[in-house]
């Protein structure tokens, strides 16, 4: 009995100390940020470290929802999430059923279509931003083409998130593929030739297909976390999103914010608000974050 207590005790003991480099990781940038930015959040900061900080209660809530950009983040964060999330699955689902077939080079289809999620992050913001740029891009050369005035999407208020909306789907419609695949290539072959008898064909296999439709929340769930991450307004807060006033140090010329952004208890409330999304440094204008992700999108409303 002894020697059954002891081998146990061995055993989760070394479990442990596997874990602990990862609970180490989970603390050090998770746990601890997440109760740094609550506490922070209740207190009033300045840019100078030496300051010591002032708790002044719930004041900073109070001015995230008194503030006027707060109201369009939220608005613009529900359009991005409503129109992105769906279409993401959808496109990811059809990409997905597409490269899914057991066909001669079906490998080398699946890297193409995944390889914006691979792709350096400079070279695919250039690529976009010339297609973007108005009268000589390549969308307002087809524009032109089809007598149709070309449009400055990206400094157009009312294209500007639209535009990023394209960007995003580009990219991450492909990250969502590999989550149905994932569970399209676990159904097993029993269920494809059931419902042959039962006179489905081509898309009538997934119409009523429970088990890959199990795991849909997957990728709703990981699409969750990138929904929406535009630190730079863009044209009249065009394209505020979730995240946008948490900008610490924003210049002064791109914010249209008040001066009390710059406190960093400010931002805490605002990333209390948006737990999941976390306290976020926007740094320079045009970026694109993605929460849990080294993918930044930088100056896509700019030449590089």
């Amino acid at each position: 009995m002894k020697q059954k207590i002891s081998m146990r005790t061995k055993w989760t003991v070394q479990g442990w100390l596997l874990m602990l480099p990862s609970l180490i990781f989970l603390v050090g940038f998770t746990v601890y940020p997440v109760i740094r930015t609550l506490i922070q959040s209740f207190m009033k900061t300045s840019n100078n470290a030496k300051a010591p900080a002032e708790f002044i209660g719930f004041k900073n809530y109070i001015n995230v929802f008194r503030d006027p950009v707060f109201a369009i983040v939220i608005k613009n964060t529900l359009k991005f999430s409503l129109i992105v999330i769906p279409l993401g699955l959808v496109i990811g689902f059809l990409l997905a059923t597409l490269v899914s077939k057991n066909i001669k080079g079906i490998g080398v289809a699946r890297a193409l279509v995944f390889y914006p999620n691979v792709a350096p992050v400079v070279g695919f913001a250039t690529i976009w931003t010339f297609l973007f740029t108005p009268n000589i891009g390549v969308i307002s050369h087809v524009m032109k083409a089809l007598s149709m005035k070309p449009v400055d999407f990206l400094n157009n208020p009312k294209t500007a998130l639209y535009a990023i909306m394209a960007v995003y789907l580009w990219r991450e419609a492909s990250y969502m593929m590999i989550f149905y695949i994932s569970g399209l290539q676990n159904i097993s072959q029993e269920y494809y030739e059931a419902a042959h008898l039962d006179g489905a064909s081509g898309w009538g296999y997934h119409a009523k297909d429970h088990h890959s439709a199990g795991t849909a929340h997957h990728p709703v769930r990981a699409d969750h976390h990138h929904g929406g991450r535009l630190q730079d307004g863009g044209p009249d807060h065009g394209h505020d999103h979730q995240g946008r006033t948490q900008q610490q140090h924003q210049p002064a010329d791109e914010s249209h914010l008040p001066d009390r952004l710059l406190l960093l208890g400010y931002g805490a409330g605002v990333g209390a608000d948006h737990l999941h999304a976390g306290l976020y440094d926007g740094g320079r204008p045009g970026a694109v974050h993605h929460h849990g992700q080294a993918r930044v999108l930088r100056k896509l409303r700019r030449p590089l």
